[in-house]
């Protein structure tokens, strides 16, 4: 049954992307692509790499608190396991939650208890950040602010660093929709390009699609061509985008897993030594 559920929502997927795709003139298409430079593409890149670091040095931090000691190498090989799987799996970005719960427990011996409430924790501390700012996208500035203000009290002083380190990855995002959005031709403003980040994002977490493929591709197109755009700078935006923030995090998730499973004892192999 959840083989068919699976299956079922792979093609809701596809289907969503390809009605999409087939919407757009393919000749526009390619013209708003071939304005994209190589070196605003590596930068994206660059920027991607950026994020996938801070969001695991946020666990590594997060582990180191219930005195749960990973070497921040070790971290960043689970950690990308971990969003490999989440983009194959609908729902919340937690598909890759069972990954690294099985990963850290097998390396640490952590109690359950433990490793649960860091896992929590995490995705409490990622996820408040992104349902706030898609909120504040469509506030006013005076509003925000005092907002964020009562936001970093009610985070308390032990969470503040984490909390601001969780917008800030969240904004990362946001700054290579903007780097896209300039060199497609897409001239709107920070905050109209906010206003379809976000709030795409949150759409895509639901339960439907793995990765939130198609869900998140639609609606981010609608809101975006809302706002001014064109469908085919739309599609240009969506195929960079995903390359960069998805396509290259899965091909490095599956580096990461092989790196790991590479050894017959998992254990052993992050400590170097193979069992047989």
């Amino acid at each position: 049954m959840f083989k068919k559920l699976g299956l079922i929502r792979f093609l809701v997927g596809a289907v969503l992307l390809i009605f999409f795709f087939t919407s757009v003139d393919r000749v526009e298409l390619k013209k708003a692509l071939s304005m994209v430079s190589w070196e605003s593409l590596l930068f994206l890149v660059v920027l991607q790499v950026i994020t996938v670091l801070l969001g695991t040095w946020l666990l590594n931090w997060l582990l180191s608190r219930e005195g749960i000691q990973v070497e921040f190498k070790q971290c960043l090989l689970i950690n990308l396991v971990g969003i490999f799987l989440d983009n194959l799996t609908p729902g919340a970005k937690l598909g890759g939650e069972g990954a690294r719960f099985f990963l850290f427990r097998n390396l640490t011996q952590a109690k359950v208890s433990e490793l649960v409430k860091v896992l929590l924790l995490q995705k409490v501390i990622v996820l408040l950040p992104l349902i706030l700012l898609s909120a504040f996208s469509w506030l006013d500035v005076k509003v925000n602010i005092l907002l964020g203000f009562v936001c970093l009290l009610l985070a308390g002083r032990k969470f503040i660093i984490p909390f601001c380190l969780a917008i800030g990855i969240w904004l990362l995002y946001l700054g290579k929709i903007v780097i896209i959005a300039r060199e497609s031709g897409v001239y709107l403003v920070v905050l109209s390009l906010a206003q379809v980040c976000f709030p795409a994002y949150l759409l895509g977490m639901l339960p439907i699609t793995p990765g939130g493929l198609g869900i998140f591709e639609v609606f981010f197109a609608k809101l975006l061509v809302k706002a001014g755009a064109l469908w085919e700078q739309a599609g240009a935006m969506l195929l960079i985008y995903r390359l960069v923030t998805y396509l290259l995090p899965t091909l490095w998730g599956i580096i990461a897993g092989l790196m790991i499973w590479g050894k017959v004892g998992i254990k052993d192999g992050f400590n170097g030594n193979e069992t047989r």
